[in-house]
């Protein structure tokens, strides 16, 4: 299921990336005073996201568009609200993935990367 027609992109940043990055923070003199923004190499609609998954995977899904105030089935309705929110603006650009691997060490996971890896572990 998703919001609307799930077309806004954002940048999906896998879990080991994030841990990464506040690794390599630490004793980092650039990571001094400064914020950085951490997401995946990737700006991804949803669309775009079940269709890596079903690449991958060698499966069709069936997806069904809700409108922003329909709760979702089987989900909490926080997740609904967030999901409705996320398609209200596309994700602003995080660190590229050149500067994350020269300023922290991570090369950052690409959805496929990622999935291929869950896939495999499963």
């Amino acid at each position: 299921m998703i919001v609307k027609e799930g077309t806004r992109r954002h940048y999906c940043v896998a879990v080991e990336d994030v841990a990464g990055v506040a690794v390599g923070c630490v004793d980092n003199h650039v990571s001094v005073n400064r914020d950085f923004l951490i997401g995946g190499p990737d700006a991804l609609s949803w669309r775009e996201i079940i269709s890596a998954f079903e690449r991958v995977n060698d499966v069709k899904l069936e997806v069904k568009s809700l409108e922003p105030s329909t709760t979702m089935p089987g989900f909490p309705e926080a997740v609904a609200g967030l999901m409705a929110a996320l398609e209200t603006y596309d994700s602003p650009k995080p660190v590229s993935a050149a500067e994350a691997q020269s300023l922290f060490g991570v090369q950052l996971t690409t959805l496929e990367g990622f999935l291929r890896q869950k896939t495999k572990a499963g």
